[in-house]
């Protein structure tokens, strides 16, 4: 049954890949970019059931204005985040401005989002959160984004328990390692070889859309009695 899907950071890979995916099942999708540059060299744009709106994560004051714009227009019942800031960074070097960014990406703006959600989708029924294999297995040079993303999983709990009584579930997906441009950026930055990674993961590294079947169940009518839940997609890296 098609949905309006509210798709936070559709300018990011995952995020847009993941929107595009939505469009093809016949969803209706209203997508935040970040900037209007974003948006008017998104593909996105181009299709007849997508609306792109432009969210400055770093203005949450303006937060309440653009959801009760949003829904006004449209019936959202389903909010699907891929907001997140990522930097690598020993913890010797890892300076406050680096940690307040880090938990106003992957934190702060996304509870804060959800709290004007609340008031203005009147058919939310669904929550889900892009955390990271990260927030549940550290490694070196990833303070911020590690500890911000242990912070998000258990918001995910936190919010579940408050908003079961009005029969809105909230979960989380926590991918590992996967292809995209931006993880083969990293692994230039960082001069390691991608078989070296791969290595790790006992199936091989991923791609997004093996990410996408899980957040399709999270959406669906069929994971009514999940909630509070992080999923780890990693290929069995966490088994490591």
């Amino acid at each position: 049954m098609s949905s309006t899907v509210l798709v936070m950071g559709v300018g990011s890979y995952l995020g847009g890949n993941y929107a595009s995916h939505l469009l093809d099942r016949g969803h209706t999708v209203v997508g935040s970019f970040s900037n209007d540059i974003s948006s008017d060299k998104s593909i996105l744009m181009s299709h007849k059931n997508f609306k792109g709106i432009v969210i400055d994560i770093e203005r949450p004051q303006s937060f309440k204005e653009i959801v009760l714009r949003v829904s006004k227009l449209y019936a959202v019942s389903k909010i699907v985040s891929f907001w997140g800031f990522h930097r690598l960074n020993p913890a010797r070097s890892t300076k406050f401005e680096e940690l307040n960014k880090s938990f106003v990406y992957n934190v702060s703006s996304n509870l804060e989002f959800i709290r004007c959600s609340l008031r203005h989708f009147k058919q939310l029924d669904r929550i889900v959160l892009t955390a990271s294999l990260a927030g549940v297995k550290p490694e070196k040079g990833l303070l911020s984004y590690s500890t911000s993303k242990a912070a998000l999983i258990a918001a995910t709990k936190v919010l579940s328990l408050e908003l079961a009584p009005r029969n809105i579930s909230v979960n989380c997906v926590s991918p590992g390692w996967v292809n995209s441009p931006v993880s083969d950026k990293v692994l230039r930055n960082l001069r390691l070889d991608v078989a070296d990674v791969e290595s790790q993961y006992p199936m091989g590294l991923g791609d997004v859309s093996d990410l996408f079947g899980i957040y399709d169940l999270l959406i669906s009518n069929e994971s009514r009695w999940i909630t509070g839940q992080n999923f780890i997609l990693d290929g069995g890296r966490s088994l490591n």
